[in-house]
């Protein structure tokens, strides 16, 4: 029984009218989002002491994680409807929004004190700053579209991201290996950590709405120098167009169709409007390669890995999730390096044909130890006292 009561109140909890409807006590509500979010097991273990490197201790804190759960869930009872505005506001001007910003702000704890006042003023600006720190968008005081939409985010949808996302970093905080490399896709950032240190970070571009980047727990085996990229199936249609359509930009670009055998075939010898199901698309390595100079091979079933890429402006962008699953990586030549001087099995292979000879050649790298690398999601921890957020780019916790 108490496990459908649990059951049922997670499923309330996914409805947007929320707790109204079941007249749960704050207290209740409580214990059921501990009860369902918290490993217990790891509490008896005295979980408080583990830590995820790149994050405060705060993160993965039981305490903490209650304290602000408990305080979001106390603010269940504002209206948060959503507020627009169709015009730029400036320091000093007058505006009816002001005011329901301002008390949002002072509900989350960014605006110290609510005076009350329509006006834009320096005390806005101060808290619109903290704001916007916390949620990862340059701090300018101004009231941009961003910051209007991370306004708009009601306590309650808080704290179902902070909820599920403690469950993620508790679980990894208990799993995680001495080295590893860590992905936290709505963060755009990848850390490589050894002896529980970070050593490494970079930003990465993940998967997109559609071609999502999966949570998974795979291992790096080797690294591959001037990779050629295996066009995937899914992919293929819109790019054998460009070949009927360009085909000459296309070869230029280093694109050939093969078969497993090895054999290459020529464009003009293949049935462009219906290509054979043992026929492949492929890039040859080079600067056009989408893969860029490196590739980060792991085994698994859905094909996804890290790479490198020609395409560096997409990481000036603040939101990233553009790929068709795969990871690009920013400093993934860097990354790499750092790799095989730590775990290659050949060092002076390596230097021979990336430093002293460079090659154009698609060559592998082996390393002497698998190293773990851990795809993650979450949006949500504690850090400095408060709470910092990141955009649920999957919508996995939408209410």
């Amino acid at each position: 029984m108490k496990l459908l009561r649990l059951l049922g109140a997670v499923i309330c909890i996914l409805q947007m009218p929320l707790f109204a409807q079941q007249q749960l006590t704050d207290e209740e509500i409580s214990e059921l989002y501990t009860d369902y979010f918290v490993d217990k097991a790891l509490m008896a273990k005295g979980s408080n002491h583990l830590l995820v490197p790149g994050f405060s201790e705060e993160a993965v804190n039981i305490d903490v994680f209650t304290h602000h759960l408990a305080r979001l869930d106390g603010l269940r009872h504002h209206s948060w409807s959503k507020i627009s505005l169709n015009k730029s506001l400036v320091l000093g001007d007058k505006h009816a929004i002001i005011g329901v910003i301002k008390r949002r702000l002072q509900i989350l704890g960014d605006l110290d004190k609510n005076d009350g006042t329509l006006i834009y003023d320096a005390n806005l600006m101060i808290a619109l700053k903290r704001f916007q720190k916390r949620h990862n968008i340059l701090p300018s005081g101004k009231l941009t579209l961003a910051t209007l939409d991370w306004i708009n985010v009601s306590p309650t949808q808080r704290a179902w991201s902070l909820a599920h996302s403690f469950k993620r970093l508790q679980y990894l905080s208990s799993h995680q290996d001495e080295d590893y490399i860590l992905v936290n896709i709505p963060e755009y950032k990848l850390r490589m950590v050894q002896a529980g240190k970070v050593v490494f970070t970079t930003n990465i571009v993940a998967g997109s709405k559609v071609h999502q980047t999966p949570v998974m727990r795979e291992t790096l085996k080797s690294i591959i120098v001037n990779p050629f990229w295996n066009v995937p199936k899914s992919m293929e249609p819109s790019l054998v167009e460009k070949v009927r359509v360009k085909p000459e930009s296309m070869l230029k670009q280093g694109f050939e169709f093969f078969n497993l055998q090895g054999q290459i075939f020529s464009y003009q010898d293949i049935d462009l409007e219906n290509v054979a199901h043992n026929i492949f698309l492929r890039q040859r390595p080079g600067e056009f390669n989408s893969l860029g100079k490196v590739k980060f091979y792991m085994a698994n079933q859905d094909d996804i890995y890290l790479h490198d890429t020609p395409f560096k402006h997409d990481f000036k962008k603040s939101e990233r999730a553009i790929s068709h699953g795969c990871i690009r990586v920013e400093k993934a030549l860097l990354l790499a390096e750092k790799i095989v001087s730590d775990y290659a099995i050949s060092q002076q292979r390596w230097q021979i044909l990336t430093k002293d000879k460079p090659t154009k050649e698609e060559s592998w790298h082996k390393l002497q130890q698998p190293l773990p690398v851990y795809i993650d999601y979450f949006t949500t921890w504690a850090e400095g006292g408060s709470l910092s957020y990141r955009p649920d780019i999957y919508d996995k916790f939408a209410l």
